[in-house]
């Protein structure tokens, strides 16, 4: 017996591994295959420094896989690897339903309009009870024909009721940043699903410019880049020129947003198309982590995604600084506290200035009036009281003279009476080299011996 232990013990553990590596093997998440692919769809940092990410992984078939766990994801931000602090699949999912009723939607007689309707139902149907659903139509004007509901019945009611604008344009542009601003400040998963047939009349086309959007195409782009918004794009028509459908916009505006586009040829395959939309959004997974640079700096963060071999990259830009809107009011109400700060001194120094003046006058005013039988001389500011009579032989004596006229003696003047500083106004102690007001320095003439 004990001959055959040690072969079994050796069997054993050989069928022990075999079982772990077709355990393992079995797990391995089904984008692993040569051909699999990882997306990321949404970017979300409302919460941050916690970002989190919608991405959908599709097997080497295109089949979307939903059998992963946490495991099979590695993420890294800025090349240095982050630890997922929530991980599940897409919960609710908050969408906006931007379909187009301009003329060009009825007057082709391929089921536009009714094949939007069947579309939007089949989205509708396709809802689960956590998830909101909004409609915005447009022509050359937008109307919010639903807000955001779980109400189903509601939403149904109102897409029957969706009817083409009979001669009106097109203003796809401003549908776009309007769908945008309604998804502002939205957590969770956020779709936005734009529908239209045809170019915005902003361009040169058929239709009026007066027509179109107010918007151009780079600012409806910026508007879903700033916001983390990406934008699903169905082009819906006739590969052709007559048509009037613009997929090189469309697509460009899908593109640089970080959406998908797709193309219908008529109304028919409408239905079916929002379907999948609805479908697949409901088998995302969602995945959260604490920035490893959690400042609030407005720099960019590339993220890369990992599940199994498949590889992706995504980023966001981190826009919680304190925007200023481009707007003169804005820049005048800014602008007007400064200048005021920076003229106060200056009228607050004058106002000092000229009161001082005033004394000054004043005083010397009063000088006059109380010595008015003194002549007065005024040198380097400083006012001196002469005699009358010449000090040598008492001949009288002009105001101010130096010399006697009569015998040349030379005369003396009496001691100064009061100085001023030549920069401030304000009087000078005796003997002063600088104004201790202002510091100016006194000339030596001035000084009071």
């Amino acid at each position: 017996m004990r001959r055959f232990f040690l072969p079994g013990v050796l069997l054993a553990l050989l069928l022990i591994m075999v079982l772990l590596v077709a355990s393992a093997v079995g797990r391995e998440p089904a984008a692993a295959g040569t051909g699999g692919s990882v997306r990321v769809e949404q970017v979300d940092t409302t919460a941050y420094p916690e970002v989190t990410l919608y991405v959908a992984v599709r097997a080497a078939t295109g089949e979307l896989t939903t059998a992963l766990d946490q495991a099979d994801f590695r993420l890294h931000e800025d090349g240095v690897p982050v630890e997922l602090v929530g991980f599940a699949s897409a919960d609710r999912v908050t969408s906006l339903l931007v379909l187009d009723r301009s003329w060009s939607m009825q007057k082709f007689e391929d089921g536009r309009m009714e094949g939007a309707r069947e579309a939007a139902h089949a989205f509708v149907e396709y809802m689960r009870s956590s998830d909101q659903t909004a409609i915005l139509a447009f022509h050359d004007e937008l109307e919010l024909l639903v807000d955001f509901t779980s109400d189903t019945d509601l939403l149904k009611t109102n897409v029957e009721h969706l009817q083409a604008g009979v001669d009106r344009g097109t203003a796809l542009y401003d549908a776009i940043v309007a769908g945008v601003e309604q998804l502002h400040g939205v957590e969770g998963r956020r779709l936005l699903v734009v529908l239209s047939d045809g170019e915005d009349c902003r361009e040169e086309n058929d239709c009026p410019t007066w027509a179109g959007s107010q918007h151009s195409i780079e600012e409806a782009i910026e508007v879903a880049q700033v916001a983390n918004q990406p934008v699903t794009v169905i082009g819906l028509g006739e590969r052709n020129p007559s048509a009037g459908i613009d997929e090189d916009t469309l697509q460009r505006i899908s593109a640089e947003t970080g959406g998908s586009y797709f193309y219908a040829p008529d109304g028919a395959e409408l239905a079916q198309l929002y379907r999948q939309l609805a479908g697949e959004v409901q088998q995302e997974y969602r995945l959260s982590y604490v920035s490893p640079r959690p400042f609030y700096d407005g720099t960019r963060r590339d993220i890369q995604v990992q599940a199994g071999t498949a590889q992706t990259q995504a980023g966001y830009t981190e826009r919680h600084l304190i925007n200023v809107v481009a707007s003169p009011w804005v820049g005048l109400v800014l602008l007007t506290p400064l200048v005021v700060l920076l003229l106060l001194p200056r009228i607050w120094h004058g106002r000092g200035r000229n009161a001082e003046t005033g004394d000054a006058g004043d005083a010397g005013d009063a000088g006059d009036a109380g010595d008015a039988g003194d002549a007065a001389l005024l040198l380097g500011g400083q006012a001196y009281d002469v005699a009358h009579g010449c000090s040598t032989c008492g001949a009288e004596l002009r105001a101010g003279a130096k010399f006697c006229a009569q015998c040349g003696a030379a005369q003396s003047l009496t001691e100064p009476r009061r100085a001023f500083c030549d920069m401030c106004g304000r009087a000078l102690r005796e003997g002063a080299t600088h104004c201790t007001h202002c510091g100016e320095p006194v000339a030596e003439q001035r000084r009071v011996l």
